[in-house]
């Protein structure tokens, strides 16, 4: 594939529509930011795909919030572009050559009853960086990387998995009741243990609905909250976003293990992804996919 570099000024869909139609050869996956980017790239090279496909962020389309209020989409949100430009796409150019990648995001939860399109398909779990999170690369690095022993590591994971959790079913029910709360910040002494790795979610969430000006909303809130956990899968990447998850334990390691220099956790994320194998992406439903596109393209 090729890693364009995004350009200037941004395409409109309108231009997208006519690129299409002039150039039936073109085969395109859209994905929603360079993270993604990267590891498609990636994985289309090293799956031994000669096709040349181009793999396009919204960063380069014109994407105006009009569109996404027309589609009930959030507005801001890269997920959403790559919602609309499947869905304006596979309306005015249904033979186009392309894939639009998107988060499942909530929709395990709290489905949206407009997503459904032939170019559009989503992600196995929450969020693409959850690919990697699982016992084989957890393992790697927590072993190799910080010198922790198995029972050790999966005791941090464990806990770790239960406070991304809680932040998960914040989320969920602020998506749900519409609260429009900022739900960061988590990754402080005042709302996380470090000794024993335990979250205190009742100061946190009543911090957080007190300063959006929300108190009295919190009896509602635990309520639903107590709903949707009961939703909840049993799968670790069905019930946590992945940039919590590695935020926190980015925070951890910081607190614990002062005598090694940990990067920013955005980069210290990245570096989970490098320990990936090729055929565990295989075995996902996304990928067999993606190289089923690039394979009938």
């Amino acid at each position: 594939p090729r890693d364009d570099k995004v350009s200037i000024p941004q395409q409109k869909i309108s231009e997208l529509v006519i690129k299409y139609k002039l150039e039936p050869s073109l085969v395109d996956i859209y994905v929603e930011g360079e993270f993604d980017k990267k590891l498609l790239t990636w994985f289309i090279k090293e799956s031994g795909i000669k096709q040349d496909i181009r793999i396009i962020t919204p960063d380069a389309i014109d994407v105006p919030d009009s569109l996404l209020r027309t589609r009930s989409l959030n507005l801001n949100s890269n997920r959403s572009k790559v919602i609309a430009i499947a869905k304006e796409l596979y309306i005015k150019v249904p033979e186009a050559k392309i894939l639009c990648i998107a988060d499942k995001d909530y929709d395990e939860y709290l489905p949206h009853p407009n997503y459904s399109e032939g170019n559009l398909i989503f992600t196995d779990y929450n969020s693409m960086d959850l690919y990697w999170l699982n016992d084989k690369v957890w393992n790697k690095i927590m072993i190799l990387s910080f010198g922790y022993s198995s029972e050790k590591s999966s005791l941090i994971f464990n806990s770790l998995l239960e406070i991304s959790t809680n932040i998960f079913l914040m989320r969920l029910v602020n998506e749900s009741l519409k609260l429009g709360l900022t739900l960061k910040e988590f990754c402080k002494s005042k709302y996380i243990n470090i000794d024993n790795l335990e979250f205190d979610i009742e100061k946190y969430l009543r911090a957080r609905l007190t300063s959006a000006g929300k108190i009295s909303q919190y009896t509602v809130f635990r309520s639903e909250m107590g709903y949707l956990r009961s939703k909840l899968k049993t799968t670790p990447q069905s019930i946590v976003r992945g940039h919590d998850f590695f935020e926190i334990l980015h925070y951890y390691l910081q607190k614990t293990k002062n005598h090694i220099k940990i990067v920013d956790h955005n980069s210290f994320q990245v570096a989970f992804m490098g320990c990936i194998e090729l055929q565990d992406l295989k075995n996902n439903n996304l990928f067999d996919r993606i190289l089923n596109f690039a394979n009938q393209s």
